[in-house]
């Protein structure tokens, strides 16, 4: 089983009238381990699909598959718990909360997760030393 599937995936934006296609027909699968480049011009919906893989958006049509779950099915609420949980996103630009440290911003989901952060101070400083930002 493939870790990753999409079946028929699309995207149509209305806006004040006016439809716009995001994306439509996707039909992809992505196996545990592989790596993959998503190219393609400007306009031609690679950050739709990534915003619907990241569940930050719905897809208007079609399934999406990950790890078995159907998060095309996901309310608003287990959304935000697949985010913080399942998912991982590196955004091309900086998505931090300007007046937190660089330890505070990566700890944020635990801390909203209700959880201490004294459980992950270990996992952090290895994380940190691992993408050479123990000093900040």
């Amino acid at each position: 089983m493939s870790l990753i599937t999409l079946k028929d995936v699309g995207k149509i934006y209305v806006s004040e009238g006016n439809v716009s296609v995001g994306i439509r027909g996707v039909n992809l699968s992505f196996d545990k381990g592989e790596f993959v480049a998503v190219t393609g011009k400007s306009g031609s919906g690679k950050t739709t699909l990534l915003n619907i893989l990241g569940g930050m958006d719905d897809a208007t049509e079609g399934t999406i598959l990950i790890d078995g779950k159907d998060i095309s099915k996901l309310n608003a609420k287990e959304r935000i718990k697949y985010r913080r949980n399942d998912i991982g996103f590196v955004f091309q630009f900086y998505n931090l909360v300007q007046n937190l440290t660089v330890e505070e911003n990566i700890m944020l989901p635990v801390i909203m997760d209700g959880k201490k952060e004294k459980d992950y101070k270990e996992r952090l400083d290895k994380i940190l030393k691992i993408i050479g930002l123990e000093a900040k």
